[in-house]
């Protein structure tokens, strides 16, 4: 049976996260939520948090840079109420959707490498 993830392109995981930044570092202007600006600073910030650490997993096949763009992504779903912008219906259900999206891809792509690792080692032949 052949799997879903095996027609994908190895890596895709990465460029999604690297997209989701972009779209929320432009998201204060996109819907509109600019004058809160605890939220603004939020999105721009891990926007760009997200761009330079997928762009690290994939030029540096890194796991640990899966693993902290996933932990960012939680402070990002948590951030509105944090950051005290719960209120804002907008910012707070993006930040929501967003941070959800980000860490699991980034748990995703973490998983995948790890698999795409071990299957590439090969053990050494046992006996004699």
């Amino acid at each position: 049976m052949l799997q879903f993830t095996s027609r994908l392109p190895e890596g895709w995981q990465g460029k999604a996260v690297f997209i989701l930044g972009a779209v929320l570092i432009a998201s204060p202007w996109i819907f509109v939520y600019s004058s809160v600006v605890s939220a603004m600073w939020d999105a721009v910030a891990l926007g760009a948090f997200f761009m330079v650490g997928s762009a690290a997993s994939l030029a540096f096949d890194s796991m640990v840079a899966d693993f902290v763009v996933a932990f960012m992504a939680i402070w990002l779903a948590l951030s509105a109420r944090i950051l005290g912008f719960s209120v804002h219906e907008v910012p707070n259900d993006l930040m929501w959707v967003l941070g959800g999206a980000v860490f699991l891809m980034s748990l995703y792509s973490a998983v995948a490498r790890s698999d795409r690792r071990r299957k590439a080692h090969v053990a050494p032949p046992v006996g004699p």
